[in-house]
């Protein structure tokens, strides 16, 4: 299990990095006072979108580390695993439309 507690820090790191860069972002629009921005849109896709992830591995990692520890460390490394693959498939789409798409 602590291999996959390591790997499982990457996803959770770029996240939470995801989410204090989005709020700075937010922020420095917001301070700017221009109108119309910042939207709702933006606050869901820059500060709660990443939010909301990094809490969901969270959530994730205690879950399977708590399955690693009661049924079997495989099945608990396993889900781990599987879940550190999606949560970087979804930061690669997640990435397209934040840089632009360029």
């Amino acid at each position: 299990m602590r291999v996959a507690n390591v790997l499982m820090m990457l996803p959770l790191t770029l996240w939470s990095l995801m989410f204090v860069m989005g709020y700075s972002l937010y922020d420095g629009v917001k301070s700017q006072h221009v109108p119309g921005y910042p939207n709702a849109g933006q606050f869901h896709y820059y500060v709660l979108t990443p939010a909301i992830t990094a809490g969901a591995l969270i959530l994730v990692m205690v879950a399977c580390n708590w399955l690693g520890r009661r049924l079997s460390p495989t099945a608990g490394t396993a889900a781990m695993l599987v879940a550190v693959v999606a949560s970087m498939i979804f930061l690669g789409a997640f990435l397209l439309p934040y840089t632009g798409g360029v």
